[in-house]
């Protein structure tokens, strides 16, 4: 059985953990398999939260930044992301 549990943490309490933790896992994947990740897209509840919430979606775009200028963060258009 597989279920989703929804946490509720403030910015801070998300972005130090949430960055490291993400820098961490980027930089080993790229170094393991070699290659270059271009972008990144957040899934399922997290991507609807980081569109909802300005707090989550900074706290995603702080950590995809320290991955590099050339990685860039996948997210839907619209009129409020500016």
């Amino acid at each position: 059985m597989f279920s989703v549990i929804k946490l509720y943490l403030s910015l801070f309490e998300m972005s130090r953990p949430f960055v490291n933790l993400f820098v961490v896992f980027y930089r080993v994947f790229k170094k393991t398999f070699d290659i270059n990740i271009r972008y990144i897209k957040p899934h399922g509840a997290l991507y609807n939260d980081m569109m909802r919430d300005k707090e989550i979606f900074e706290a995603i775009a702080k950590a995809t930044s320290q991955c590099g200028t050339k990685v860039k963060l996948m997210i839907l258009s619209s009129c409020k992301n500016d």
